[in-house]
């Protein structure tokens, strides 16, 4: 081989490294608004707007878990008898 000139030679294809670097400033995002909405809900822990806000931003960050509600093993902490 001959040599370069001035030329860096990346792994992925300018596309993909552009993809790889949008999808790290969304999920950069996606942590501060989940950081921010958790605090929110620590200051206001019966607010359901606060609640609802955080429940989707669980699943947009696909943390299906924690935007369920609690489950002991024997009853849902949301289920009334």
């Amino acid at each position: 081989m001959g040599p370069t000139l001035g030329m860096s030679v990346s792994a992925r294809p300018p596309s993909q490294e552009r993809q790889a670097k949008r999808d790290t400033t969304v999920q950069t995002r996606l942590a501060k608004q989940i950081s921010t909405a958790e605090a929110e809900l620590a200051e206001r822990p019966r607010d359901p707007q606060v609640l609802m806000r955080l429940v989707r931003l669980y699943q947009v960050e696909g943390e299906f878990g924690k935007s369920l509600p609690y489950w002991n093993g024997s009853s849902c902490s949301n289920h009334t008898t």
